[in-house]
């Protein structure tokens, strides 16, 4: 066994024990004083409610310390499920506290997380005095263990074979620049982000969705109450499925999540690498842009303190697209895959950065149809009509649900939003001190957070201006891509300021501002600038280099690093919404966004998971599994009855077996009439995906299929 071999595996036993160690953090701790609490007496004594709280799932023990030489009696329930007779609090477990101990622990499991358990003290008397209790989960630590071990093996393995590679040191850096940017989720806390309790429950909803049977998914079960929401048609979730799967595999749902980050952050960096060497013809170049990217505050930010999933996966892709475009244009339109590709992640991940990303891709398209028509015309528009099939074929099973939703007037697209006070300040574009929560001003950006694309693109696209056109050092080449860059980079940072006439548009150009309007923020555009300057000055700093200027080099590379380092530090030091695993609130989100705008939250919110009825309802047998349900009832003058579901018109009702039609809805919500010989019966509900959504399923297996099969003859045929 030779020394290299050997320190591998060394490796591996000190990551098992580091990763043992770290996975351990992840465990669920509550605990509590119930010396506020009061007792209240009942029909049979007297009954104490020690706290509602929302829990994951998994195995839990929970200890109760109290003074009492009697017996008591406990009820752990979840208030937000049914109990099987249509009321409100499903029984997890109960028992006896035996008099005179001076704590208990009891142990229980749940299956699916229980967004409002609830503990429940008795006593024949009041004398009893409880102390405190004490919830802790009990296993998940070993399916974390094994996916934290799992990643560094992965990591040490990946050492070991790239090295050996030619060039395999620029692919080394540029990942190992992504672990150490994903460093400050190494550990058992998580902060609360903007967005982050929204996308943890769609992971959630989305495991439950498949735990259920729905795949694809369509309707989350995490949110309101469990009725359905089409957040899963609305909102791309391709790359969701992996923190879902692991959820459902047993990791917990916030090193899930890290996992995701994880992936984020190391996709970014190679599949970044990939495109900018591509597309500068140099590996050097290619590491230089990359960095710089990886890196940039922007994206950064998006990851740490808004916690924006869907922006951060758009901007994984975003490389690609913009090297694939290249190839369309004005290099190798054979290639016109690597635009379908980079198309399908940005449809797959966020939709309004689909339709930023066309602003560009037209643009594009305008501003180089000369080179198209002098170059093979014929060709290059052969493959913007492959790469565009191809990008619907693929994407079809998504698309056809979301175009059938998009113009349902769901609440969110009503919401109206002043994309004048959402613009910055041209200074703010490239502020440099880096803080995270700043003061309410109009309701603008800075109610938001620090959006800064960084200083260093700034003095790099001056250094390239310098080089390019006025010591014309550049090859012709290089040029050419930087300046197109820059030109891109100056057009995106204008569409963020408050210079762009946002306001104009909104009052005086309805149908624009009505295609416009759903980007909310303008600065959103500045990932699009952090990506264009992050090209142009790459090509600054090699050009240094090249001169041997090291010194204006480092001090660039200095400026990324403190800017990176500042946004890290900010987001494991900064002192308001820190939070461990158990205070996440991620079990009771009650968002109505994906329902229509005239719908009653509130009323779904005060019927939770149990079925109405207009007249004397018995319910017994109730059973709900994710977006379905069942139950047997019986009653005098029910004529209708209310189900806890939202109709989005994918259900099928069965009465006693035979299909019935269901009634108009009331409140937007799944309503079905009984027949007036039918006082008693057997109702069921079943999730139903329409005809069209199936086809458009097949059609997207179908292009998937035919193009794999195309590219295997393609390379068999070239070998």
């Amino acid at each position: 066994m030779n020394r290299k071999t050997m320190f591998m595996l060394a490796s591996l036993i000190i990551a098992a024990v580091m990763s043992y160690a770290a996975s351990a953090n992840c465990l669920d701790f509550r605990e509590g004083v119930l010396d506020g609490q009061e007792w209240q007496q009942n029909e049979t004594g007297f009954e104490m409610e020690c706290f509602q709280i929302g829990v994951d799932k998994g195995t839990h023990t929970l200890i109760v310390a109290y003074e009492s030489e009697k017996d008591l009696t406990y009820r752990l329930v979840d208030m937000s499920e049914n109990d099987g007779e249509n009321n409100l609090g499903k029984e997890i477990i109960s028992g006896t506290l035996a008099g005179g101990e001076p704590q208990t622990g009891v142990q229980f499991t749940l299956d699916e997380a229980a967004e409002k358990l609830t503990l429940y003290l008795e006593s024949a008397d009041n004398t009893a005095t409880p102390g405190y209790w004490i919830l802790e989960t009990d296993g998940s630590v070993y399916s974390d263990f094994l996916l934290v071990f799992l990643c560094a093996a992965a990591g040490i393995f990946f050492l070991y074979f790239v090295s050996e590679r030619k060039n395999g040191k620029y692919l080394i850096a540029a990942v190992t620049a992504a672990v150490l940017s994903t460093l400050p989720f190494l550990n058992g806390s998580l902060q609360i982000g903007d967005d982050l309790e929204f996308h943890m429950t769609r992971i959630r909803g989305l495991a439950g969705a498949l735990q259920s049977g729905q795949f694809p998914v369509r309707l989350s079960t995490a949110f309101a109450s469990g009725y359905g929401m089409s957040v899963d048609m609305m909102y791309p979730e391709l790359f969701l499925y992996i923190p879902a799967v692991l959820y459902l595999a047993g990791v917990s749902l916030v090193t899930s999540y890290k996992f995701l980050i994880l992936c984020v952050n190391i996709a970014s960096a190679c599949i970044g690498l990939y495109s900018f060497k591509r597309l500068l013809g140099s590996e050097r170049y290619g590491l230089a842009v990359t960095l710089l990217w990886l890196l940039n505050p922007y994206r950064l930010v998006n990851i740490f303190f808004r916690a924006a999933v869907g922006e951060m996966l758009a901007l994984v892709f975003l490389p690609l697209l913009l090297y694939g475009m290249y190839e369309l244009i004005w290099g190798n339109a054979k290639k016109w895959w690597v635009s379908a590709i980079a198309a399908t992640g940005i449809i797959q991940s966020h939709i309004l950065s689909v339709e930023m990303s066309l602003l560009f891709v037209a643009a594009a398209v305008i501003l180089g149809i000369g080179r198209i028509l002098k170059s093979g015309w014929k060709e290059r528009f052969a493959g913007m009509a492959k790469a565009a099939l191809t990008v619907v074929g693929v994407n079809l099973w998504f698309l056809v649900p979301f175009l059938a939703h998009f113009g349902d007037g769901n609440r969110i697209q009503e919401q109206a939003t002043s994309l004048q006070d959402s613009a910055v300040d041209l200074y703010d574009i490239f502020h440099f001190a880096v803080k995270y929560v700043g003061p309410y001003v109009n309701g603008g950006v800075r109610r938001q957070e620090f959006v800064s694309i960084g200083p260093v693109v700034l003095l790099g696209s001056l250094l390239f201006v310098y080089y390019a056109f006025i010591r014309k050092s550049l090859g012709e080449r290089l040029r050419k891509i930087g300046t197109a860059c820059l030109g891109a980079g100056i057009c995106s940072c204008y569409l963020a300021t408050r210079f762009f006439p946002w306001r104009y548009i909104q009052n005086e150009m309805g149908s624009l501002y009505n295609l416009l309007g759903i980007i909310q923020f303008p600065w959103r555009f500045l990932g699009y600038a952090a990506l264009f300057l992050s090209v142009v000055s790459g090509i600054a700093v090699m050009e240094l280099l090249r001169e041997k200027k090291e010194a204006m080099a480092a001090v660039m590379a200095g400026l990324t690093a403190v800017m990176a380092l500042s946004c890290m530090d900010q987001y494991t030091t900064r002192d308001v919404y820190i939070s461990d695993r158990s205070e996440i609130k991620t079990y009771g989100w009650t968002t109505f966004d994906y329902y229509a705008a005239d719908t009653d939250g509130a009323a779904i919110q005060d019927q939770g998971d149990r079925v109405f009825s207009d007249g004397e309802l018995r319910v017994t047998d109730y059973e709900r599994n994710g977006v379905e349900v069942s139950f047997d009832y019986s009653g005098e003058g029910v004529s209708k009855l209310k189900l806890p579901i939202y109709d989005y018109g994918m259900h099928v009702v069965y009465l006693d077996g035979k299909e019935i039609q269901p009634a108009d809805p009331e409140n937007h919500q799944l309503t079905v009439e009984i027949p007036e010989e039918k006082a008693s019966g057997h109702i069921e509900v079943r999730y139903q995906e329409p005809t069209v959504y199936v086809i458009a399923n097949i059609v997207s297996l179908i292009s998937i299929a035919g193009l794999a099969a195309a590219s295997i003859w393609k390379r068999r045929r070239n070998k």
